[in-house]
């Protein structure tokens, strides 16, 4: 939630301090690993992300965001031939398709993301999707489920 609420300071000590707690708290990790490859700390992000799965869309949007398309195609892949035998959510490959610059795939897998009636609510308020918030189609799928989303801030400045 404090990633959601653009407080990135405070969401990467509570990540960090969920995984003293805990160091098997994978929901951590990926939030943590997302928020690192938000704010292009690349490195820090592929660590914590191969600590969970080495195939993780989480990672291949860190990879994309860093200019590592051949990787986060590779994942992307992989996760594709899943689908063949277990659910892989829209949102896992809409996550790929921002980190990889692609913004109309991202709104393809956004829209059938919410005709397969996918939890979206509260993931369509997380920063990762920022590049998509002025597209016509985002907002369409915003206003058809009836949420409001604060004007977009981008990654933090360093």
């Amino acid at each position: 939630m404090l990633f959601q609420a653009r407080r990135y300071a405070e969401a990467e000590v509570a990540s960090r301090q969920a995984l003293a707690l805990d160091s098997t708290n994978e929901s951590a990790r990926a939030d943590l690993g997302l928020l690192l490859a938000y704010q292009h700390r690349f490195p820090e992000a592929f660590a914590t992300f191969r600590v969970i799965d080495t195939t993780s869309f989480g990672l291949a949007y860190a990879y994309g965001l860093a200019g590592r398309r051949t990787e986060a195609l590779e994942i992307q892949r992989h996760l594709e031939r899943l689908t063949r035998t277990r659910y892989i959510s829209p949102l896992a490959f809409a996550y790929i398709a921002i980190g990889l610059g692609d913004t109309a795939q991202a709104l393809d897998w956004l829209e059938r993301a919410y005709r397969e009636r996918t939890f979206l609510l509260p993931f369509l308020l997380h920063p990762v999707y920022d590049p998509l918030r002025s597209q016509p189609r985002f907002q369409r799928i915003v206003r058809d489920i009836g949420v409001t989303i604060p004007p977009a801030s981008g990654p933090p400045r360093r």
